[in-house]
């Protein structure tokens, strides 16, 4: 080893010797040059969002060995956390001295999907594909959000997937999806004016499908209690959401699919009808979430919900549908604390008052979707609650920042991502939305 090694002489006596006695020498051993060793790393990695240590190998040619990292030298990474050149040096150890240095490239990760088509019922069954055989599927009118969304808990009690098809006749591609993901029982809801009583004969005829169960009711709202009643009381909390827009519903039906809580609707007069108030009552809950800001549903909701047994109310709103889609994420994977600051409303501050999520959602397997349509969507929340993951909204077809709130969400959860999707094709989450999610998660 290097350092300082002695050498020692010792002549024994004989009566005919010249020399007798004994003498030591000290001499030093000097440390091998890293400069004389060959240091090997991979050429690229793949950047996780974190700080990456690809394996190194140091070689001493000289002596044919294989260095031993810790016993004969150290490592440190310069650059080593975001897409680019990194340096790895080798610092010598023990009987090695001096520095090496060798570089890596670091590449973002390709873990975006698009699923798309021609039409949003193509995209339907691209997205329908990502669920596998599941043997139950949910079948509603394309041409409105609200029945679909208010299946998600029904959906989600039967690990199912949820498609639409046109009033008159099964969609082709309804058909399709069916097929493929082995469908033997279906629910259909809505009534034979939003999916006529063709369809539902055709479902029954359809190969492989035994069982065909209409849920029906007079509106949105009422249709919704049908549901809920049907799914049964699987979770201790409703959800209350506006009729008015698909936005927000559709940015919490992946928590409603994963905890199997209702949504419910209220009422164009911005108030829950006495039907829905008298089922949240019979069921007993406790806790309910109320998504959007005061304009969609104002503050006399949250008493009309405390007056029929509800002691916990959760609302989660922005300043925009696209803060709304932000704050349910960060509330679903747990980020809010109560208190804490969540946004603005014409000047006064919105702070995150009520309960913690009841199952703590993520963001791998994310889903991006346009704010301008439902239709490309529905399908894909879905698929976001089956992976207990959430979905964002992403715009960049009006101003502001309303792709932004995704990127930057999507940024900071990089490192739990291994795959994302985007959910409709340029015309409905553009290029530019596209290319900014890429740079986020690289």
């Amino acid at each position: 080893d290097a350092g300082t090694g002695t050498v020692r002489v010792v002549r024994s006596y004989y009566d005919d010797a010249e020399y007798y006695g004994q003498n030591s020498v000290s001499f030093t051993i000097k440390p091998r040059d890293l400069d004389n060793c060959e240091v090997s790393v991979p050429a690229s990695v793949t950047s996780a969002g974190k700080a990456v240590t690809p394996k190194v190998t140091v070689r001493d040619p000289g002596l044919r060995a294989t260095l031993k990292e810790g016993t004969d030298y150290t490592l440190s990474y310069r650059d080593n956390t975001e897409p680019g050149t990194a340096t790895v040096t080798v610092t010598g150890k023990g009987n090695y001295t001096g520095e090496a240095t060798a570089t890596f490239r670091i590449v973002g990760r390709d873990i975006w999907v698009r699923r798309s088509g021609q039409v949003a019922l193509d995209t339907m069954r691209a997205i329908g594909g990502e669920f596998g055989k599941t043997g139950v599927a949910i079948v509603t009118t394309n041409a409105n959000f609200k029945d679909a969304l208010a299946a998600a808990c029904l959906a989600g009690q039967n690990n199912a997937l949820v498609l639409t098809t046109a009033k008159g006749s099964l969609s082709a591609q309804t058909r399709d999806a069916l097929k493929a993901a082995g469908v033997k029982t279906v629910y259909l809801v809505g009534s034979t004016s939003d999916v006529s009583a063709n369809v539902e004969r055709q479902l029954k005829s359809q190969a492989g499908v035994r069982t065909v169960t209409r849920i029906s009711g007079s509106g949105a709202s009422a249709k919704a209690v049908a549901v809920a009643k049907r799914c049964g009381k699987r979770s201790d909390t409703v959800i209350i959401a506006t009729q008015a827009s698909f936005k927000d519903a559709l940015s919490i039906s992946p928590y409603a699919y994963a905890t199997k809580s209702p949504i419910l609707y209220a009422e164009g007069n911005k108030s829950l009808s006495a039907a829905t108030l008298a089922y949240i009552k019979g069921a007993g809950y406790k806790k309910a979430i109320i998504v959007g800001g005061p304009v969609a549903l104002p503050a006399s909701i949250d008493a009309q919900l405390k007056k029929n047994g509800v002691t916990t109310v959760t609302r989660l709103a922005g300043t925009d549908s696209y803060g709304t889609s932000e704050v349910i994420a960060r509330w679903a994977t747990g980020q809010y604390k109560d208190g804490q600051k969540v946004g603005s409303y014409k000047g006064s501050a919105l702070t995150y008052v009520g309960a913690q999520p009841g199952v703590r959602m993520g963001a791998d397997r994310l889903a991006v979707a346009t704010s301008q349509s439902w239709k490309d969507a529905l399908c894909g929340s879905a698929l976001c609650g089956k992976n207990r993951s959430v979905l964002l909204l992403a715009d960049s077809k009006t101003a502001g920042s309303n792709w932004t709130r995704a990127t930057g969400f999507c940024r900071e959860q990089r490192a739990s991502m291994t795959r994302a999707y985007v959910l409709g094709g340029p015309s409905a989450v553009s290029q530019k939305v596209w290319d900014a999610l890429v740079a986020a998660t690289r």
